[in-house]
């Protein structure tokens, strides 16, 4: 798992949600596959749009976006860019080194390498 889901499983299991920490676990997992499957049918160059969204779980926001984002090249998917569909909320926090970060619906815009 990448280094910010560990963090978002670790911060909800230790706050006794240990059955959230998991769902969030078993999504990313499903969402790797979903990757996965994309760059096994694309053709090279060929585009890959993911709508995706942002959640927070017992006050921990978990970025779905960037996750994904980040993990697309394993895939061998580059990201041609990361839109904001719609802002769940309006009140931004500060994510690690970025700022104004709110729950979000996005969409991802991938093609195959």
């Amino acid at each position: 798992m990448p280094p910010a889901v560990d963090e978002v499983c670790a911060s909800l299991a230790s706050s006794g949600e240990g059955k959230l920490a998991s769902l969030v676990q078993a999504y990313f997992v499903d969402m790797f596959a979903v990757l996965a499957q994309c760059s096994r049918v694309l053709r090279t160059g060929a585009p890959c749009w993911i709508v995706v969204g942002g959640a927070r779980l017992k006050g921990v926001y978990i970025p779905s976006d960037l996750v994904l984002a980040d993990a697309a090249a394993v895939y061998s998917l580059e990201v041609r860019g990361v839109r904001v569909a719609r802002n769940l909320i309006d009140v931004g926090r500060k994510l690690g080194r970025l700022t104004d970060v709110a729950p979000r619906e996005s969409i991802l815009v991938l093609s195959k390498c």
